[in-house]
């Protein structure tokens, strides 16, 4: 009896050993597609964040595939993957360029400008064209098309021009202007363009600090003309012959002329020399000139 108890119990154990293997089995089955699961959906759900774009690449035909706007997307397990995010927010560029004015005056300009990317906007061809570069050179696009555009305006000004008032404003406005004429094709959109300084040579510096002395001492002298002809033209015709006899007087007392008055008299009272003749001098009465001729006596003989 025992016996057949122990066989019994053999078969038992047997059979409870083979059902342990497989529900290992089963349980690893399962823990096996779970994990499979978990990675088939890390590859294929993508979170894009907002304000951005996110470039898809396509590994079996090795090339652009697709942009994804934010939120979430499923992909093709395996196949597609993020090769780059495209920020939408606004951005900034700056940089600086030498360029010349319509005088040929060197100019050393910095400036800054403010830009946003749009690339849903673009064609699926531009798109397949532009998404990696506005992903990762998108600043030095914006830096290249705006000293392009800067050189360019600014050889249509003069350089009172540009620092007169308001010269830098229009300046600004025909950069910007011109710089979103070339990016807005390429699915960017140019905000605004700050000039921050424009710095000159120091020797033009001096050129033109020396030429602006020289304008503002000819006003100058204008102004004083002006003044002296007024006060001339209330002058009545005594007056002017009195000055145009006082400057024959004057020059004639440059060229050396010395001026002779009647002999033993004095300058008359009324008389005035300019400054630098010295006035004739005055004989004495014991002058030889002054003497009085001779006397002849005649002796009267009876």
């Amino acid at each position: 009896m025992w016996r057949v108890m122990l066989g019994l119990s053999s078969v038992v154990s047997g059979v409870s050993v083979a059902a342990g293997w497989q529900a290992v089995g089963i349980v690893a089955a399962l823990v096996f597609l779970l994990s499979l699961g978990v990675i088939i959906t890390r590859a294929s759900l993508i979170h894009v964040p907002e304000l951005s774009v996110a470039v898809i690449y396509n590994r079996e035909r090795q090339a652009f595939s697709r942009l994804l706007p934010g939120g979430r997307h499923w992909l093709r397990p395996f196949v597609e993957q993020v090769q780059a995010t495209i920020p939408l927010g606004s951005e900034t560029a700056m940089s600086a360029c030498q360029a010349y004015t319509s005088g040929g005056v060197p100019l050393m300009v910095r400036w800054q400008a403010a830009f946003q990317i749009e690339p849903l906007s673009l064609s699926r061809e531009l798109q397949a064209k532009l998404a990696l570069k506005l992903a990762r050179k998108s600043r030095l696009l914006v830096q290249a098309h705006v000293n392009n555009c800067l050189q360019l305006a600014l050889s249509h000004y003069t350089i009172h021009e540009l620092f007169a008032g308001g010269g830098r404003g229009r300046l600004e406005r025909a950069v910007r202007q011109a710089a979103a004429e070339r990016l807005g094709p390429l699915g960017m959109a140019v905000q605004r363009v700050t000039i921050q300084e424009m710095e000159m040579p120091a020797q033009v510096q001096a050129t033109l600090a020396a030429a602006h002395e020289r304008a503002v001492q000819t006003e100058s002298e204008a102004l004083a003309l002006a003044h002296l002809q007024k006060v001339i033209s209330q002058f009545s015709d005594s007056d002017m012959q009195r000055l145009a006899e006082l400057e024959r007087l004057r020059v004639m007392g440059q060229h050396g002329v010395s001026l002779v008055y009647p002999v033993g008299g004095m300058m008359p009272a009324t008389a005035v020399l300019p400054a630098g003749v010295a006035p004739a001098p005055t004989l004495p009465i014991t002058s030889p000139l002054h003497r009085e001729p001779p006397r002849r006596e005649f002796a009267i003989h009876n």
